[in-house]
């Protein structure tokens, strides 16, 4: 009978490192019976005493042998989503999908991992998996399978895969090479159970009752799951799942239905991991509770793998460090063949909500090139200053679910994020983001919130692109701003100072803002719909140029100059529904609006 210890793990009761806990092991401890204030051999609980408390560990493990701790690096990458297509959809660059699969292989080859799972949406749609010869699947499974290196490579299927009768589980079955949707493997001293989550609540397994928000684990997965998962304990083996559906960490129809009942079996079992695909980004949480080991499931939603432009460096795949006797040691993201690793905030353990303590994060204190995310995983953000100086991320992730403020963790040296993305996604309560943020190339936003308040020095940013479910969430940029470009098309930005590019508005509202003496300037805005105005104490504001394709515009209490001209266009204005009025100028009362042209003029005061 295997226990999970180590060989020579003394706590365990293997005091000579021979693998067994038996009779050599029982008389060290006798030698070191009731010896204090030291370091002994017998001291399994390591509080510098050897004594009845030491006993009891030996005698859990009595005549048991110990298991070797093997460190096992698994490959993983989700939906690649391979088409046909040519167009960008919610940021999936499909032309990239082979590429970036091929990627991954090599990377996965490169470092040697033990396995490679794919979690699914291995295609975009049927008509992809049925056209051509080869098909879009057949190229994608060729990748995967003839170009490991001999390292096997398993499969869980997503909804993209089998939701039609023209492309159902057996074709894809047949496609990848694998003979059922859910099994599991033994890799060493590790379970990996692959799941199938796509069956309708019903029961009827896809494409029979589809809809992609209806996903479950029927009936028959979830006892076979209960008994894979006691089988594994009794063998003295920990496990890790896999599935495509998220099980809670979203908290969106994104999840699986009947999360609670697989929730439910894991934590009674050993089991380690659950990693999934599906949402498209990358989610780190503990909140499926602990497991029979008394240690927190770790829950990692992943990347997709077609999301983001290749050139640019995009093409997400993950290298996960697994002890086989339950440990989750790493997690290493790799974007374009760059390592970085993921780590989420957590603040647990550590008693504090100090950025540098590596209890509060789920994969240590972040570095140069990580990822690092805030979720729901905890509510109160870091307090303290970085004390390591400046830090260059490549991504920093605040997801919806966060409710916290990140703050004193970043104020007084820069936080750098680099050659990718800050992404902003809601759940703010009047919290902030202070700090210096330099040469990002895009900052993303979408969701629902507040205010965030960036820059309480220079605040650079490349490409802003907001998208915001609603005009309450607000970026306020307080003090120098400088962005190169705005797409705006839900939501409200305030700047406040600075210079704020080219700005194209389909949306929401754009605000120009002083409080101080500074002036605050566009090198041109492009109005498509929305509301673009200008607020604050009577300081100038100067814009390149003024383009009107529908919306309006308020000057309201300001000087608003436009140097390079104003350009009407007779588009009607969808965004508020006005086809009979194609857009509004409005100049407030001891306001004015000049439109500067070649050395010319046209000077407005009063209502336009």
């Amino acid at each position: 009978m295997s226990v999970l210890i180590s060989k020579g793990d003394i706590t365990g009761g293997d005091c000579n490192g021979n693998g067994y806990v038996d009779q050599d092991d029982l008389f060290i401890l006798v030698q070191d019976w009731l010896r204090k204030d030291g370091t002994y051999p017998g001291d399994l609980n390591l509080d510098e005493e050897v004594n009845i408390k030491d006993f009891s560990l030996m005698s859990k493990n009595w005549l048991k042998e110990s298991v070797i701790a093997n460190t096992l690096k698994l490959g993983i990458v989700t939906d690649i989503h391979n088409s046909y297509r040519t167009d960008v959809y919610g940021g999936r660059h499909y032309v990239d999908a082979e590429n970036k699969a091929q990627q991954s292989v090599n990377q996965f080859v490169t470092t040697g991992v033990d396995a490679i799972f794919c979690l699914g949406d291995s295609v975009d749609s049927y008509t992809d998996a049925i056209t051509g010869n080869p098909t879009k699947m057949e190229i994608i499974a060729d990748i995967l399978n003839n170009n490991s290196g001999g390292i096997p490579v398993y499969w869980a299927i997503g909804n993209h895969d089998c939701y039609t009768i023209y492309y159902d589980k057996n074709d894809w079955l047949a496609d990848v090479g694998q003979a059922e949707t859910y099994f599991y493997v033994d890799i060493e001293n590790l379970r990996c159970v692959i799941l199938d989550t796509g069956f309708s609540s019903s029961g009827a397994s896809w494409p029979e009752g589809y809809n992609y928000t209806d996903a479950h684990i029927c009936l028959d997965e979830l006892n076979w799951l209960e008994n894979t998962l006691e089988d594994a304990d009794d063998r003295g083996m920990c496990s890790v799942l896999f599935s495509h559906y998220p099980m809670g960490a979203c908290n969106t129809y994104h999840d699986l239905v009947n999360a609670e009942e697989v929730r439910e079996i894991m934590v009674n079992h050993k089991v380690i991991a659950l990693f999934s695909g599906h949402r498209h980004c990358y989610v780190h949480s503990t909140l499926l509770g602990n497991n029979s080991l008394g240690q927190p499931i770790h829950h990692i939603v992943l990347e997709g793998c077609v999301n983001g432009d290749f050139e640019e460096g995009y093409g997400a795949h993950f290298i996960v460090s697994v002890k086989d006797v339950g440990t989750l040691e790493k997690i290493e993201g790799y974007y374009s063949g760059s390592s970085m690793k993921c780590t989420t905030w957590t603040n647990g353990g550590a008693g504090n909500t100090s950025w540098n303590d590596p209890c509060n994060w789920s994969n240590g204190v972040p570095s140069d090139g990580d990822l690092v995310i805030f979720n729901d995983t905890s509510t109160t953000g870091p307090e303290d200053d970085l004390n390591q100086g400046n830090i260059t991320l490549l991504e920093l992730r605040i997801e919806s679910e966060f409710t916290g403020s990140i703050g004193g963790g970043i104020v007084g040296n820069y936080l750098y994020i680099n050659a990718d993305t800050l992404t902003l996604k809601g759940g703010y309560s009047d919290s902030r983001i202070k700090g210096n943020f330099n040469t990002v190339n895009a900052l993303e936003g979408n969701g629902t919130t507040q205010k965030i308040l960036m820059g309480y020095a220079e605040t650079t940013i490349g490409t802003l692109n907001m998208d915001m479910n609603n005009e309450d969430w607000q970026i306020l940029f307080w003090c120098a701003g400088f962005v190169d470009s705005v797409n705006l098309s839900q939501g409200r930005i305030r700047a406040n100072m600075g210079n704020y590019g080219d700005v194209v508005m389909t949306g929401g509202i754009f605000e120009l803002s002083n409080s101080s003496d500074a002036s605050t300037s566009l090198n041109s805005i492009d109005v498509q719909g929305g509301l673009f105005f200008t607020n604050g104490d009577n300081h100038s504001k100067s814009l390149g140029k003024l383009l009107i394709h529908g919306g309006d515009i308020d000057i309201n209490g300001e000087n608003l100059t436009v140097v390079d001209g104003i350009e009407l266009y007779a588009t009607p204005n969808s965004f508020f529904n006005k086809p009979d009025q194609l857009f509004d100028i409005t100049v407030k009362e001891n306001a004015s609006l000049t439109f500067t042209l070649n050395g010319g003029s046209f000077s407005v005061t009063g209502a336009f």
